[in-house]
């Protein structure tokens, strides 16, 4: 049998010579005889160092996705704050159109009133406009002055 020494630089070298009493000699490695030094690529293995440099790139990969996901949260977090400011604007609008339906509501009842030929309760000191349309304030009510007569 023949002795097989491994190197730290990633070779095995292959010396021929018994071991402990028994005789014979390895005729050849990989088709190669003699004192035969076999390298990673002799017999299929990565070259030494290979691990590590994979290693230290897929750290780096590891870390740029990191980045990309912490950039991502951040533009959700974004997204979720200007939908909150659309929904407290949304609720805003709403109350407004409340406002808004309240007063045609009003303005409604008043049209039907007059087309049914009634007239709607006007104080005797209702103000009008130089046409004698009557003046009415935000929520359409009859403007006044002074104490009613």
């Amino acid at each position: 049998m023949g002795l097989i020494v491994i190197q730290r630089s990633g070779g095995v070298i292959v010396g021929s010579g018994g071991l402990r009493g028994r005789s014979g000699g390895v005729e050849s490695v990989n088709g190669q005889t003699g004192a035969v030094v076999l390298k990673a690529a002799d017999v299929g293995a990565d070259p030494a160092g290979t691990a590590a440099g994979l290693v230290e790139a897929l750290a780096g990969t590891v870390a740029s996705q990191g980045q990309a996901i912490a950039a991502l949260q951040q533009a959700l977090t974004a997204q979720a704050q200007q939908l909150a400011a659309l929904q407290q604007s949304d609720a805003s609008q709403n109350t407004k159109l409340a406002s808004q339906a309240d007063s045609i509501a009003s303005l409604s009842s008043r049209v039907a009133a007059l087309e049914q030929g009634t007239t709607p309760s006007v104080p005797a000191n209702a103000l009008t406009d130089a046409s004698g349309n009557l003046l009415t304030d935000g929520t359409n009510q009859v403007l006044t002055t002074g104490a009613a007569t």
